[in-house]
């Protein structure tokens, strides 16, 4: 027997994507450091804070993200990016519009939903002692994930390359529940250019 989300699971079960990284009983207040590859194999470093239904995600020190999450409503955004000095605010309504789908979970978590619900099944293999935390490997498609039941978040993701290859894509190296400091979730505005996307941009504009 396995565990899957700290319930005894039989080693090769198949369960849902939702049902095995959920987070729903993740602690309410989590800040990580993290660094992750991109498509084109570049190396980004990301920091994320979250307190229940808020949440700030800052990747390169370049983009910093805001977001007030409204289950069964519309979540909020505010996107700085210091290297254009502009500051947006933006519905998740008007993101959809523009072909961008963040999701709640995937943003607190980093570990992005696919639109098919994907099987997960236990790895088989013993848990992982990281420094982050410890962890148990489950596969998914061509991912292999290593979650952490404690803190609801992948401490390693691993993925096949062009050439079969396992490769490192994301990797948690810090994770704690201790305090925020006092305005960790107030952007930083001063100088910027201020655009409000609902309000300033028509959704429908070419």
């Amino acid at each position: 027997m396995l565990l899957v989300l700290g319930l005894a699971t039989p080693a090769g079960a198949v369960v849902g994507w939702d049902q095995a990284f959920s987070i729903e009983r993740a602690p309410a207040r989590v800040h990580f450091r993290a660094r992750y590859q991109d498509q084109a194999g570049a190396s980004h470093a990301v920091q994320v804070w979250r307190d229940g239904n808020r949440l700030r995600r800052d990747t390169d020190d370049r983009l910093a993200m805001y977001v007030e999450h409204k289950p069964g409503a519309d979540d909020r955004f505010e996107v700085i990016d210091r290297s254009r000095a502009v500051a947006y605010k933006v519905s998740r309504l008007n993101l959809f519009r523009i072909g961008s789908f963040p999701d709640w979970t995937g943003l607190a978590s980093m570990l992005v939903r696919p639109r098919a619900n994907a099987e997960v099944t236990p790895a088989g293999e013993r848990p992982e002692q990281t420094p982050a935390g410890t962890c148990r490997w489950l596969k998914t498609g061509d991912r292999r994930v290593c979650w952490s039941a404690r803190w609801r978040l992948p401490l390693r993701i691993v993925a096949r390359d062009s050439a079969g290859r396992w490769k490192q894509v994301l990797t948690i190296d810090q994770v704690s529940g201790e305090r925020f400091a006092d305005g960790i979730f107030t952007p930083r505005i001063a100088g910027l250019t201020e655009i409000d996307v609902d309000r300033d941009v028509h959704p429908d504009q070419d």
